[in-house]
């Protein structure tokens, strides 16, 4: 009897240790291909070949960058734990952030401009490889971008139609075809009362919606000045209160020629906005500006040729008398002319999308620059009106 007991028993038990033993070589089995798995992902960290070309090339033929791009390069490669730039956004493109750029391993760029007077200027002072391609409707149907030119600029507006009704370039496919690696927004808050007034909130989203899970949103803005008051403006050193009396008569020319001026945003108020949109700030730091003689100069002749088109004759001849004045003080000022005044600042972040698994192979496969490739079959689709500007089809910039 005990015998006929004891059977079952051992057949059970048995039965049990080969179950055991199916499930840890079923789990050794998923281990063993989740290591490769992450193994594979992280290979794709690395930066190629041809991306480390491209950038040394780049930064022997070309000066430092300003001291700003220089902490945020080194923070960005920290936060990031790697070399890898992958595919990348430039938000509000212009020579100096596409340079910059350039000089990073990056395996692409879009860039996005609003200001026609930006596009010359990158048009004048980048050199191929780094200056982007300007696809338009030929150019977009073969899906090819010419060889050795792996850079591209929308040029249009992010939120609305311009003023030669091309749709927003949220819609526009090379932008929409994929998530980047890495985003950079630099001083295009600020800019954007002025080209897209009061969506703040949406460029944030866009922004945020636009990184890869892993990826990097790296941001610079300026400290908006202070309104003193008449009192306070009283306390500042002369080369102080010309530096704000610079700020005020371009904005004000600006205003009265019925164009909103730029708004500068403090970096608390963006750092609130990122972290409301599933990002972690990893790095961020303040500069001090200092504004010479030349920044003084080149703001009044930018409000300069604002108070010329002012409507009113007698006001516009009033303003431009008015910025004649600022600059002979501006010119007689030695501090100005000499170090600059130390006044004003700006700051620069970087911040992290937090990804929905926190595995190792997801989060290399994350910043791997998958989707990338989506955006050269997306050039094939692009609308030659989505935000491709007035010239030639496949111009080159």
């Amino acid at each position: 009897m005990r015998r006929e007991m004891a059977a079952p028993v051992a057949n059970r038990l048995l039965a049990l240790l080969l179950g055991a033993l199916v499930l840890q070589v079923a789990d050794a089995r998923r281990r063993s291909k989740d290591v490769e798995a992450a193994a594979a992902a992280l290979e794709t960290l690395e930066p190629s070949a041809a991306a480390l070309e491209r950038a040394a090339a780049h930064i022997a033929a070309n000066p430092p960058p300003l001291h700003t791009f220089q902490w945020l390069g080194e923070a960005t490669d920290a936060a990031r734990g790697h070399k890898r730039w992958g595919h990348t956004l430039d938000a509000g493109s212009g020579a100096n952030s596409m340079s910059w750029l350039c000089g990073q391993p990056t395996e692409s760029v879009v860039g996005v401009t609003a200001a026609k007077s930006m596009r010359r200027k990158m048009k004048s002072k980048l050199k191929y490889p780094c200056k982007p391609v300007e696809l338009l409707a030929e150019a977009a149907k073969s899906g090819q971008r010419p060889a050795g030119r792996p850079n591209v600029l929308l040029v249009g507006n992010w939120f609305g139609a311009d003023d030669s009704g091309k749709p927003p370039l949220t819609e526009h496919p090379v932008y929409t075809a994929q998530k980047f690696d890495t985003v950079l927004a630099e001083y295009l808050l600020g800019a954007l009362e002025h080209f897209a007034a009061f969506n703040e909130q949406k460029l944030m989203d866009v922004l945020a919606a636009s990184v890869v899970e892993g990826g990097l949103l790296l941001f610079c803005g300026r400290v908006p000045f202070d309104y003193p008051g008449p009192a306070g403006y009283k306390n500042y050193s002369k080369a102080e209160q010309i530096v704000l009396d610079t700020e005020r008569i371009r904005d004000a020319s600006m205003l009265l020629s019925h164009q909103r001026e730029y708004r500068e945003f403090p970096p608390w108020w963006v750092v609130a906005a990122i972290e409301e949109r599933g990002l972690e700030v990893v790095k961020q730091k303040e500069f001090r500006n200092v504004a010479n003689l030349e920044y003084v100069t080149q703001q009044l002749q930018w409000a300069a040729r604002e108070a010329k088109t002012v409507p009113c004759p007698a006001l516009a001849a009033d303003l431009i008398k008015h910025i004649d004045a600022v600059q002979a003080e501006a010119d007689a000022d030695e501090i100005l002319k000499r170090e600059g005044a130390a006044f004003g600042g700006s700051y620069c972040l970087v911040a992290r999308k937090l990804p929905l698994n926190g595995t190792a192979a997801s989060d290399a496969a994350a910043v791997s620059g998958a989707g990338g490739e989506a955006a050269a079959a997306a050039v094939a689709a692009a609308d030659p009106a989505a935000g491709a500007g007035d010239a030639a089809d496949g111009k080159e910039l």
